[in-house]
């Protein structure tokens, strides 16, 4: 039973952390989705002005970018959820004494030292392989 339910947790963190690179992308994806349509916004007031287009294309464009903004959002939220699980996952979500999430402290990128950085980077190519 001991062998079982280690095999279910690292199960469980390889899941939560494949839930994350998921979100991640997605919030990626999202933003250059953010950012075409609001250049399509743009160009749909200038094709206006110059006569080319109807008030009903930009009305139709800036829909679409408030759309595009709303699932930026979501995709937001649902990568930080997944954050906060994988922190679950591997016992890591801290508490404060008020029973409210206390966000860990983590050195800035170009604060930590290289080794830790590469040990850091191994173990997660190793769990994106798993």
């Amino acid at each position: 039973s001991l062998s079982l339910q280690r095999d279910n947790i690292i199960l469980d963190v390889r899941q939560t952390y494949r839930a994350v690179v998921r979100a991640r992308n997605s919030v990626q994806i999202d933003r250059t989705s953010v950012d075409l349509a609001a250049r399509r916004v743009d160009n749909t007031r200038t094709r206006l002005e110059a006569a080319r287009a109807e008030t009903r294309d930009v009305l139709l464009a800036t829909r679409s970018l408030l759309t595009t903004k709303n699932q930026l959002t979501r995709a937001l939220v649902a990568h930080e959820m997944a954050r906060l699980e994988l922190w679950l996952s591997t016992e890591e979500l801290r508490v404060d004494e008020k029973g409210m999430w206390a966000e860990v402290e983590q050195p800035a990128r170009g604060d930590e030292d290289v080794e830790a950085r590469e040990r850091s980077e191994a173990e997660e190519k190793e769990l994106a392989e798993s």
